[in-house]
């Protein structure tokens, strides 16, 4: 679970750090960017959500993965 929460943080840190470097570097006007950019973020929002809830699916036994013993809602992100 340690190695999968680093690789998530490598990459979201990643996608980061090429979003600005993308935006020093763009050849756009600052308007037009900055809605690429929204645009952009929207779809990657709606890309996340699905995986999360594929996974959380899959933690919980629900798409043939293995169910974890000892899962709390907590962990799984599902607490209210």
């Amino acid at each position: 679970m340690a190695n999968s929460n680093k690789m998530i943080s490598g990459l979201l840190i990643g996608a980061a750090v090429g979003l600005v470097g993308g935006l020093l570097l763009a050849s756009r006007p600052g308007k037009e960017s900055r809605r690429v950019v929204a645009i952009q973020a929207g779809e990657f929002r709606e890309k996340a959500t699905v995986y999360l809830n594929t996974m959380r699916r899959k933690m919980r036994g629900g798409d043939g993965g293995e169910v974890l013993a000892g899962v709390t809602d907590r962990q799984l992100g599902t607490h209210e």
